[in-house]
C-alpha cells in the first residue's frame, strides 16, 4: 500500500506561540483528559488506569470526523517535561500515526510545535493516493484548530 504515496507526504508541522512557559504547556498538553477541549476532533482521552505521561504509558482516544466516530490505542512515545510531549496510534502492534509537541522558550511564552506523521499506512487512513492527500490537508486543519485554541484558552487564562 506504501506505493501510492511516499510517506514523507503524510507528514505536517504547524506552531504557535503562547503566553505560558514551556512546563506549563507541557503540563496542559501532557493531561490527555484536557486535550478535546482544544481538538475539533478528539472526543475523548484518557489514560489506562494508573498510568501517568510517561514513555510507555497507554491511553485511548475517542474521535470524530465527518459525522465518524472511532477508538483509538495510543503510546507515550516521548514525556520530557518542558521540551517534547509524543505518542504513537497503535493498531495490532504497529505504530501508525506519531503526534508530538515540542516546546520552546521565545519572547516571555513559548513556542509550540505540533507534528504528525503516518509511519505505516493501512485503509482506515486512506486506500488511495487522493483520500491520503484529503487526510493530509484535515489534518493540517485540525493541527491548526487546536493550536489556536489552545493558545487562545492560554491566554484567556483558561488553563
Amino acid at each position: 500500500m506504501t506505493s501510492i504515496i511516499d510517506l514523507n507526504e503524510l507528514r505536517l508541522t504547524r506552531q504557535i506561540w503562547a503566553a505560558a512557559s514551556p512546563t506549563e504547556v507541557y503540563d496542559l498538553i501532557s493531561d490527555v483528559s484536557a486535550m478535546p477541549k482544544w481538538s475539533p476532533n478528539l472526543v475523548h482521552a484518557e489514560y489506562d488506569n494508573g498510568y501517568r505521561p510517561t514513555v510507555g504509558a497507554w491511553f485511548s482516544g475517542r474521535n470524530k470526523a465527518d459525522g465518524i466516530e472511532w477508538d483509538t490505542r495510543l503510546k507515550i512515545v516521548s514525556a520530557d517535561p518542558g521540551a517534547c510531549f509524543a505518542w504513537s496510534v497503535v493498531s495490532d502492534g504497529s505504530e501508525i500515526v506519531t503526534w508530538s509537541y515540542t516546546f520552546r522558550s521565545e519572547n516571555a511564552g513559548t513556542t509550540i510545535e505540533e507534528s504528525w506523521q503516518v509511519k505505516k499506512l493501512i485503509p482506515p487512513l486512506g486506500t488511495t493516493r487522493e483520500e491520503l492527500l484529503q487526510l493530509r490537508t484535515n489534518t493540517a486543519r485540525s493541527m491548526e484548530a487546536t493550536l489556536s485554541s489552545l493558545a487562545e484558552s492560554i491566554g484567556n487564562g483558561n488553563r
